[in-house]
């Protein structure tokens, strides 16, 4: 307890602001080098059992892009259109 968990939170969130995933604190008690923890970060899938997790949901940026790219010519014309782009 103490400074140690302090730190181990704060490279918690990090990892999870950085590569969108999710960790217990206790992962990086689990996985003590960088090596470990980034083989257990590279092991996750989703639906995976495992103490890490992927975040629920992606940043707003790729559910945009993804919207975008699912959007025909003559749709992204009209949205254009009406934009006044």
């Amino acid at each position: 307890m103490g400074g140690h968990s302090l730190l181990a939170t704060q490279v918690i969130s990090r990892i999870g602001h950085n590569l969108n995933v999710s960790l217990p604190v206790r992962a990086i008690f689990e996985a003590p080098t960088v090596a470990q923890l980034a083989e257990a970060v590279a092991q996750v899938q989703p639906g995976s059992v495992s103490t890490i997790e992927r975040c629920a949901e992606p940043p707003r940026e790729t559910r945009l892009l993804a919207a975008l790219g699912k959007l025909s010519d003559a749709e992204i014309e009209e949205l254009l259109k009406s934009k006044g782009a």
